[in-house]
């Protein structure tokens, strides 16, 4: 626009005091006083901070083993005495040659386990019971009966019987006689004839006028049971059929106890008497079979019963243990029949030793492996006697051990290839060890399955492995299989330098049985005042199985950021800080060694920061960047992390304002014009930092502090 001069000739004087209120269209008019705090950003997902949990998995080599004592089992011995042609021959009633003896070990605690002692040849003659032989008297039998008693060892047969009789009635008849064999009983004070009519009445007959003559009655074939009669003794019933005015019989006698005594009653009419003498007279038994099954004639070794194996054979085999310090054990022969000879033709006797534990021990040589167990004897073995043979061990170890994986060893000689193994049904196994012998140092190996299945962390009922400061962890361990005793234990570890932060010792017998378990509810703000990735182990054994895992937990600090602004107007040229305090707020400390990101309207801002190291930091702000070259209110967001800690962001506002100058070029100052005169006043509004002219301002004019409504031209370059 050209300037255009008044042609009015009045000269006016005057001072034209203009003044110009330039307002910027471009910044706001308005200030912000407030300090806008945004905490959008504290959120547990944002933890871009800390590294991948589980690419922080410590190396295997950063693992750690268990190990520990198990229970102690139980080892038996086995060594045996075997004689195969002992061939020893015996006589039941021979007291030089009814006893044998047999060797044992001197150590006491070795019992006999088994014993089988074979008899053959079992033989068993028959038998003549000869009660007296020669007379001095007389007993009667015309007048009333007459009960002879005799006493047999053991059941069998009355075949014969032979009486001496004299018959001396001056009449010529001949006599008749009944016989009757009963059971004996005790009655009125003394051993009687039974009720038990073992063979029915019989008639023989005595000839007239015989004097001491000796009649033999065959073929009796009467069965004497020693179980139904009382103290073996068996009676011969006679009295005279034939009137005594016809006949006299007699029978001859002798005193008692020259040769078998014998028990003879005289029947009163009301009662049996006892006589003081023994009949002349002899009886023939047989035994049940001359070459008996033990059984039979009750055939007993030290008064145990011989069993029974075929005819003529049989084995002995008590239940009850032998042993003796003398290292002999005697034995002695008998049976219920006269003579009995049989053959002791082969021995075998097992003794064992059961009085001994082995102590076992475990390793588990990393989180989740496989059990290895150690069972060793201390000072080894060597109680084997070079007198017997047939050295075995049986070592009674938990069925839960793998059966495929046992190894035994005497010192460095493989022993594996010489066992058996077997359930015995009752949880445990038992490996038997053949070929074994005396060592110092006898072992055996096997492994078990880990049966710690897994270790979880809840917090109030969520499974996490990533929890805060001011968490309530729960401490689950889960087992393979139901647990009913054992003791868990519980430890926690900080990260490097590890101590322990926190342990828990469960008695799970107090518990009921489960498969999972409750641990501990651990309180980490109590006692944590580093953070990072935590290390959990659990061991747990109840002396015949055990468990190791191993887990992480990664523990953060809880925080928050405090900024703080010297103002929040600032001119272009201004350099100012923010102040922001990164605060632990579980342990209320600052925390150093943050990064901190700045941000202006969500663009990156390469500022300047320090570390006052106390959880303060300072961020250098140069309003003169050409970040900030539109002049307005900025948001500034800041951004604190630090690894094992919870990033947090904040967020401030401040206005900056450009720094200008207005400058009136044109009509110079106190210039006089005409009063009629029309002319331009030509200014320039600059933007003093940029040093650039600003355009669209607002132009306002006040003539003598009035206003004035000027037409006003906008040249865009800052120039009106």
């Amino acid at each position: 626009m050209n300037l255009i001069k008044s042609n009015k000739k009045k000269n006016i004087y005057g001072l034209l005091f203009l003044v110009f209120g330039m307002i910027l269209v471009n910044c706001s008019s308005s200030i912000l006083n407030v300090l806008v705090i945004d905490n959008s950003y504290n959120a547990e997902n944002n933890n871009d901070n800390s590294l991948d949990f589980q690419n922080q998995t410590p190396e295997t080599s950063d693992y750690q083993n268990f190990n520990g004592d198990g229970g102690n089992l139980n080892i038996t011995l086995h060594q045996s005495y075997l004689n195969n042609s002992f061939n020893t021959n015996l006589n039941t009633s021979d007291s030089n040659n009814n006893t044998f003896t047999l060797p044992c070990p001197t150590d006491i605690t070795f019992n006999s386990s088994y014993v089988n002692i074979t008899v053959d040849n079992i033989y068993a003659p028959n038998k003549t019971i000869i009660l007296e032989t020669t007379t001095i008297l007389t007993e009667w039998v015309y007048d009333n009966a007459v009960a002879i008693g005799f006493q047999v060892k053991g059941s069998g047969i009355l075949d014969n019987f032979s009486i001496c009789f004299s018959e001396t009635h001056t009449n010529t008849n001949d006599a008749l006689i009944g016989f009757e064999i009963f059971n004996a009983q005790w009655s009125n004070g003394k051993i009687e004839p039974g009720s038990t009519l073992l063979k029915s009445a019989w008639i023989e007959t005595i000839h007239d006028d015989v004097s001491q003559v000796w009649y033999n009655f065959t073929n009796i074939n009467t069965f004497l049971n020693v179980s139904e009669t009382y103290q073996n003794y068996f009676y011969l019933r006679m009295v005279q059929v034939t009137g005594e005015t016809q006949a006299h019989v007699e029978i001859e006698c002798n005193v008692n106890g020259l040769v078998d005594d014998a028990i003879m009653l005289k029947w009163s009419g009301s009662t049996w008497n006892t006589r003081a003498f023994d009949p002349l007279m002899s009886i023939d038994l047989k035994p049940l079979s001359n070459t008996p099954a033990p059984a039979q004639i009750n055939l007993t070794i030290n008064d145990i019963k011989v069993s029974n194996f075929t005819s003529g054979k049989g084995y002995w085999s008590p239940s009850n243990s032998l042993g003796n310090s003398t290292g002999t054990l005697n034995f002695a022969i008998d049976a219920e029949w006269w003579d009995v000879t049989c053959q002791i033709s082969e021995v075998l006797i097992n003794y064992t030793k059961s009085n001994l534990k082995v102590s076992s021990e475990f390793n588990i040589s990393g989180s989740g492996q496989i059990v290895q167990w150690n069972v060793t004897r201390n000072g080894g073995l060597n109680y084997f006697d070079s007198s017997f043979s047939n050295y075995q061990i049986n070592f009674t170890i938990p069925n839960i051990w793998d059966k495929d994986t046992i190894k035994v060893f005497n010192g460095s000689t493989p022993k594996t290839s010489d066992c058996t193994n077997r359930s015995l049904g009752n949880g445990y196994r038992e490996v038997n060890v053949l070929n074994a012998g005396n060592g110092t140092f006898w072992y055996l190996t096997a492994n078990s399955t880990n049966l710690l299945s897994s270790i979880d962390t809840y917090v109030s009922e969520l499974a996490l492995s990533k929890v805060n400061h001011s968490s309530v962890v729960d401490f689950n361990a889960t087992f393979s299989e139901i647990i009913r005793k054992g003791d868990l234990n519980l430890s926690v570890y900080s990260p490097s330098p590890q101590y322990l932060n926190h342990s828990e010792i469960l008695d799970i017998s107090l518990l009921s049985s489960s498969d999972e378990f409750l641990v501990s509810s651990w309180d980490i703000s109590l006692n944590v005042s580093q953070y990072g990735i935590f290390k959990i182990e659990i061991s747990w054994n109840n002396d015949t199985a055990a468990g190791f895992l191993e887990s992480y937990l990664t523990i953060y600090g809880d925080t928050d950021l405090i900024p703080s602004l010297p103002s929040t107007n600032f001119d272009a040229s201004n350099i100012f800080n923010i102040t922001v305090f990164f605060n632990d707020t579980g342990l209320d400390l600052g925390i150093d060694g943050a990064t901190i990101d700045v941000y202006v309207d969500e663009n990156p801002y390469s500022a300047v920061k320090f570390d006052y190291g106390t959880g303060y930091y300072n961020i250098t702000i140069d309003c003169s960047d050409p970040i900030f070259s539109d002049y307005k209110t900025f948001t500034i967001r800041v951004n604190a992390s630090k690894q094992y800690y919870h990033n947090q962001t904040e967020t401030v506002q401040f206005t900056i304002y450009g720094e200008t100058e207005l400058t009136i070029l044109d009509p110079p100052d106190l210039t006089v014009f005409n009063s009629g005169d029309t002319f331009n006043v030509t200014i320039f509004y600059n933007e003093t930092v940029k040093n650039e002219g600003i355009g669209g301002a607002t132009i306002d004019v006040y003539v003598d502090e009035n206003p004035y409504s000027a037409v006003k031209f906008d040249y865009g370059t800052g120039y009106y």
